[in-house]
């Protein structure tokens, strides 16, 4: 899949990630800048709200 972003966006492409939130704070407290959006094949540790776990299954879009 071949996706382009406008500027100032940056896309850094994960095949399998715990959380694209936690990847994005990791990647943010490196220097990462302003607009950086985390897209993985498949997310295995997602969070949703109050706690609840959130499903992302294989293929979907987790951003």
């Amino acid at each position: 899949m071949s996706l382009r972003l406008p500027a100032p966006f940056v896309l850094e492409k994960r095949a399998s990630v715990g959380s694209t939130n936690d990847e994005a704070s990791a990647l943010a407290a490196k220097g990462a800048p302003e607009g950086t959006l985390v897209w993985a094949q498949v997310q295995t540790g997602g969070r949703g709200r109050r706690g609840r776990a959130w499903i992302s299954p294989p293929g979907n879009l987790h951003c």
